[in-house]
Formats: structure tokens, C-alpha cells, sequence
């Protein structure tokens, strides 16, 4: 049965008249006729009553309209929602990222992206970086958000943020003094308690190069793999550490530290939005790396 042709029985209906609901359809009257006479073969129950004029709907013709009206608007709403996954406007994402960077990355994008595409359905997958490759190698993982180097070339990448690494204080000590000539000193520092993140976490191991650097093994008060506690201990002077520009941007630490730049380390990480290599990149991840891209540019 073509649905196409249901049209053809509800203007029919609508109509009250094989004739005029032939012009308004742009058919001959004869093709009409035969069309439902057709139709009422196959169903073997008549939809008009003939016998009267205007055109009357039988109970079999009735119960026909009612079901044709509810099926033309099933396949409304079904060739909406086809396009709809067509253009990547419903369906799911999921976005890798490190717990530690969750906090400060996801209140600037992920407004911006549900608001574009309302009807999807995010999934966020917090894991370290090392697990977030293999999720999105084995494809449990659509985009990752990790720092840089990649440990896999069979991912692709898109630069998004280069992140400088700062030395911290809480307010209530202040390390001017163990600067020379705006750099810090490390030998200055041999007595100071350092707060870190647990060894093996790529800003731990970031640090660990830099202490190597300069010749310096810290007075290690306490190792956490949560960087929310580490920046909360340092916040209450109970030591120094390290953090980011990205998440001392974060206006919950925004104005709790003394920072003090570590520029002369040539220290520089890039974060990136991870794929694996080939992938097509659909609408909704398209979108996702412009507005990462966008909000980036002055943070």
C-alpha cells in the first residue's frame, strides 16, 4: 500500500467529491475513482458511500481516515527524526577527559554544546590520559580532551590551548624573595614542604623534569592524585606546589595564590581534542572542536 496515496483518500474525505478532490490533486477523476475503488478491493470493505451526495465516509471509511491520519503522522515524525540523525542534530556523544581536568574544562563548552544541539545525549568518560588513548583507539571514547605528547599514532589531534605551568603560594607567604632576577630559585626552596600530584600523572611528570633541571630534590610533604586537593592544601598554607594557567583561570582559585611563572623552564604543554586517525568527524563533534577552538582563544 503506497502511503503517498493516503493523501488521496483524506481529500477525498475533505472534499466530500471524486471530482473536486481530483482538480485539487491535480489528477483525472477517472485514475481517482479507480485508485479507491482499487484500494477498497484490496481492504474488501468500502470507504464512501456513493449512493449520496456529497460523498459520504462509511464506518469502514471512518476507521480508515482516523488510522491514515495517525500513520501519515508516524512517518512525519520518523522521516524527521532519519534527518535529524542525519545531520548529527540527535544521538549520542561521548567526550574523554582527566577528573582533574573536568572541573575546569567542561563549564566552557558544555553549555555552548547542548544549547546547539539540544536532543543529544552526552556521555563524559573521566579517566587519566593513558586510558582515555585506548578508549578512544578501541572506541568506547568519540573525542578525548588530553595534553600532549600522545603516546599512539594511530590518534589524530587538534591543538586547542598551550598551557604554562606556575609555581604557587598560598596569600599568606609570599616567594618574591626566592626569585633572582624574576626567576625562581630552586635552591631557595630545599626547606619548603611541595604538595604534588602522585607520581606517573603527566603534570607530575612535567615537574619531576624541571626539578631534574635545576639539580633540586623537593622536601615532599604530600603526594595526592586529586589536583583539587593539592590547590585546597596549598590555599591553606600548608605548602607549595604547581598548577596551570587553565585552572588558575577558574574562579574558584582565581585570587587564593601567589603565582610565580616558570617561563625560564621553557615549560609549555599543548591540550588537544583527540580522534582516532580516519575518523569522519560528524556535525556535533565538528561543532564540539569549534567551540573548544572559540572559547580557547582569549582564556
Amino acid at each position: 500500500m503506497d502511503l503517498n496515496k493516503f493523501e488521496y483518500i483524506l481529500c477525498v474525505a475533505e472534499e466530500k467529491s471524486f471530482t473536486k478532490a481530483a482538480s485539487k490533486l491535480y489528477i483525472s477523476q477517472p485514475a481517482l475513482s479507480q485508485y479507491v475503488a482499487s484500494l477498497e478491493e484490496q481492504l474488501k470493505v468500502k470507504l464512501f458511500d456513493r449512493s449520496v451526495t456529497p460523498l459520504k465516509l462509511t464506518l469502514g471509511g471512518e476507521i480508515f481516515i482516523k488510522k491514515a491520519l495517525e500513520i501519515l503522522q508516524l512517518k512525519k515524525e520518523l522521516w524527521r527524526e532519519l534527518h535529524d540523525i542525519s545531520s548529527n542534530l540527535v544521538g549520542n556523544i561521548s567526550i574523554g577527559i582527566s577528573p582533574n581536568r573536568s572541573l575546569y574544562l567542561l563549564p566552557y563548552f558544555f553549555k555552548e554544546l547542548k544549547d546547539k544541539f539540544p536532543n543529544i545525549k552526552v556521555e563524559i568518560i573521566e579517566r587519566n590520559s593513558k586510558e582515555l588513548e585506548k578508549g578512544v583507539l578501541d572506541g568506547m571514547v568519540d573525542i578525548a580532551i588530553i595534553s600532549l605528547p600522545l603516546t599512539s599514532l594511530e590518534l589524530e589531534y587538534i591543538k586547542f590551548f598551550e598551557e604554562e605551568l606556575f609555581l604557587i603560594s598560598s596569600k599568606e607567604r609570599d616567594y618574591s624573595n626566592k626569585l633572582k632576577e624574576n626567576i625562581v630559585a630552586f635552591e631557595l626552596l630545599k626547606n619548603e614542604n611541595f604538595i604534588l600530584l602522585k607520581e606517573k600523572q603527566k603534570l607530575r611528570t612535567l615537574v619531576e623534569v624541571i626539578f631534574l633541571k635545576n639539580n633540586f630534590i623537593p622536601k615532599i610533604y604530600l603526594e595526592t592524585e586529586s589536583q583539587e586537593c593539592v590547590l585546597e592544601m596549598i590555599s591553606l598554607n600548608m605548602g607549595i606546589g604547581f598548577t596551570s594557567n587553565m585552572i588558575l583561570n577558574n574562579s574558584k582559585w582565581k585570587e587564593k595564590f601567589n603565582k610565580y611563572s616558570l617561563k625560564e623552564n621553557n615549560f609549555k604543554r599543548d591540550f588537544a581534542i583527540v580522534f582516532k586517525k580516519g575518523k569522519k568527524l560528524n556535525n556535533v563533534e565538528k561543532e564540539f572542536i569549534n567551540i573548544i577552538q572559540e572559547k580557547f582563544k582569549s582564556f
